[in-house]
């Protein structure tokens, strides 16, 4: 049998010869000899432990904000929130017609391939009536959906009546739950914005909408967030408020898309 001192010396064994030496000092935390790695003190019982206790607990805050996503997502059934028109538009049903509606639709679908948590873009989709604004923006949340991304689909007017439902108490959801599970989703789609109520108070302060509506577009800055629109940059910016509009519009991507309402076109087939 080949003794320990001959196998040491064996050409197999070589690698040992650059493992780290061992020390006479040892680790304050749990008493084993620290090795010398580039002419530093370290222990490496510590350091495995250090790393795997960092990996589990990573893993751990990803299963938790993931839970948590889960839960916001049962707060909007997109089921019960998305019209029947909407929930079986893909990308292959939008048909453009021109050439500002062609890149619209590459835009939206390139921002769904290279969609990166770590580098939200927000996108402001603008034009007018029956244009596929919100054919498109819906598209991009079903094929983020198949990526296990999270998302929520609502038009605006939907958004602010489901706040004011839960003002009453019987409804077993409070409103900060609301806010709560509009901020933590990775994509939020907000349709038709300006389409809610825009009454200014008599004092000059904006409506109760308009405010709410800024209270979460703003807890969205620095994550993906896609707005559809019917108004144009000046109606939108006074819709908002300067302030508001400048502090919304952070870092946003705008898409125009011109062009006739598709939703018409019989219609004018009908005239011609």
């Amino acid at each position: 049998m080949q003794s320990l001192a001959d196998a040491l010396n064996t050409k197999g064994t070589t690698s040992i010869k650059n493992l780290p030496q061992i020390s006479d000092e040892r680790c304050p935390d749990c008493s084993r000899y620290l090795l010398i790695v580039d002419g530093e003190l370290s222990c490496g019982y510590c350091s495995l432990v250090k790393a795997e206790d960092e990996r589990i607990g990573k893993e751990a805050r990803e299963e938790l904000e993931r839970r948590e996503q889960m839960k916001a997502l049962k707060l909007f059934d997109q089921e019960s929130i998305i019209n029947d028109r909407l929930k079986a538009v893909t990308f292959e049903s939008y048909t453009p017609t021109n050439p500002s509606q062609e890149k619209a639709k590459q835009t939206v679908m390139r921002y769904v391939q290279n969609f990166n948590k770590d580098n939200p873009v927000p996108l402001l989709i603008m034009g007018d009536y029956g244009l596929g604004k919100s054919h498109l923006a819906a598209a991009a949340v079903k094929e983020l959906a198949a990526k296990n991304i999270t998302s929520i689909f609502i038009s605006v007017p939907k958004l602010l009546t489901k706040i004011k439902s839960t003002w009453d108490k019987q409804t077993g959801v409070t409103e900060n739950e609301l806010l709560d599970a509009l901020e933590r989703v990775d994509c939020l789609v907000l349709d038709d914005l300006g389409a809610e109520q825009t009454k200014r108070a008599k004092d000059g302060e904006i409506s109760w909408s308009v405010s709410k509506l800024f209270e979460i577009i703003d807890a969205r800055i620095g994550k993906h967030t896609i707005f559809t629109t019917n108004l144009g940059h000046k109606e939108l910016q006074e819709h908002l408020g300067p302030r508001n509009f400048s502090r919304a519009m952070e870092g946003v991507h705008p898409i125009k898309i011109e062009g006739d309402d598709y939703r018409l076109r019989k219609f004018r087939e009908e005239k011609a």
